[in-house]
């Protein structure tokens, strides 16, 4: 069995990239693929660690991409994580991500409440915050209830109801061939 999309502490995962592959290994996959949200800062740790298992390690990534029928998420196996353009273009996706969250933040800050970027950073693992980070801290100062963090985004739900919902940052892919 294999398992080609994961994420580490480098995106929104619970695990380490070298934890990462002692789970595949404990689970009994014979790959598994390192698929972080946007970032591959990840994968040199995640490779090393599997040279050293029975499990393969593939290096992949996972890119929030605008396209013409609205929002995607393109997964890349096998990739070159030390080429420059990839890592250009990843850069460009995370200091958009830097700018949002800290709109996010002031848009929670002017609510009336109480949150840091420290408390939120302390959810994030490598320093790759996202919405689930922010709702994480949120649910720990009690700020917002919620039985399942995992699901605390949706619980103050940051699309119908919050001026604090706003969109990731995306690279822009093609426009569509005409028929």
């Amino acid at each position: 069995m294999i398992d080609l999309h994961t994420h580490s502490s480098f995106s929104d995962g619970s695990f380490t990239p070298e934890q990462l592959i002692h789970e595949a290994a404990f689970q009994r996959l014979s790959a598994v693929a390192l698929t972080d949200h946007d970032s591959i800062e990840g994968l040199d740790r995640f490779l090393a660690a599997g040279r050293d298992s029975a499990v393969r390690a593939v290096p992949g990534v996972e890119i929030s991409a605008d396209c013409a029928q609205g929002t995607m998420h393109i997964l890349g196996y096998l990739i070159d994580h030390h080429e420059p353009g990839l890592r250009d273009s990843l850069a460009t996706i995370r200091a958009g991500r830097v700018a949002r969250n800290n709109e996010i933040l002031k848009h929670i800050n002017d609510m009336g409440m109480p949150l840091t970027m420290t408390e939120v950073a302390a959810y994030a693992g490598e320093d790759n915050i996202g919405r689930l980070h922010f709702a994480q801290a949120m649910v720990s100062r009690f700020i917002i209830p919620s039985r399942r963090v995992g699901n605390a985004s949706t619980t103050w739900r940051w699309r119908a109801n919050w001026t604090c919902w706003l969109p990731a940052a995306r690279i822009s892919t093609a426009p569509p061939c005409p028929k």
